[in-house]
């Protein structure tokens, strides 16, 4: 499964747009007074300003980075942002994650809205680069959280509507759903986001995966749509 297109809203625009586009420097594709885009790899990536009075967004995706450029990423990106700090069992902090299970490393950080961002290096997925790690080469959005009230009916919900099924063994508050190249990540709402102490809620995403027909399905009782298509979707 691969994101062509994310449409999030974001609270802070203008430190939004600053954060992605000059400080990360992802190429900006479109700006207006109610949003802005960018490219990242495979995935556009849209921000619209929320609607007023709604409660402010709080969103967790993943940028996929080169399997062998982790270490390399890590070191660019903490050069630009305070990274997400774990402890260790020695008592010290650290901003590598390992996922053996997985077979994955990763690193998180804010944005200026307080999403908790991560980009993850996946060693299974043959995507080595050689140049010296530069934004460009992020591969797109490979994982989108989505809290849920109840994860095993929305498993039974995207199968049948998408055809797409649990990448590990699910539980009843985490199902990772799709395959390495694109995951939803649907968490019980008010579990606690990893790296963070804050409750998963539910913010208005939608979502554009790529397809061999254009539909749009909105998933019952959340914020949530998706969006099957050829190029990423667009307002």
């Amino acid at each position: 499964m691969k994101f062509i297109g994310v449409d999030f809203q974001a609270n802070r625009m203008d430190e939004m747009k600053h954060f992605y586009t000059e400080l990360l420097g992802f190429l900006q594709t479109e700006q207006s007074d109610d949003h802005f885009a960018f490219q990242a790899g495979r995935t556009s990536v849209r921000f619209t300003r929320m609607e007023p009075d709604s409660v402010a967004p709080f969103y967790h995706f993943a940028f996929s980075i080169p399997e062998n450029k982790y270490e390399e990423a890590r070191a660019w990106m903490e050069s630009r942002v305070p990274l997400v700090l774990f402890p260790e069992e020695d008592g010290t902090v650290s901003s590598e994650v390992h996922f053996p299970h997985w077979n994955a490393h990763s690193f998180y950080f804010l944005d200026p809205d307080q999403n908790i961002v991560e980009m993850i290096a996946r060693h299974d997925l043959q995507n080595q680069q050689q140049d010296a790690f530069h934004i460009g080469q992020v591969l797109g959005i490979d994982e989108i959280g989505l809290p849920v009230a109840d994860v095993p009916n929305m498993l039974s919900f995207v199968q049948k509507e998408l055809g797409v099924v649990p990448w590990r063994p699910p539980t009843q508050t985490f199902a990772p759903v799709g395959d390495q190249e694109g995951l939803f990540i649907f968490v019980q709402e008010g579990r606690i986001w990893f790296g963070t102490q804050r409750e998963a809620t539910a913010s208005p995403v939608r979502i554009t995966i790529l397809g061999e027909k254009d539909q749009e399905i909105c998933v019952p009782q959340t914020p949530y749509s998706v969006m099957i298509g050829r190029k990423p979707y667009h307002p």
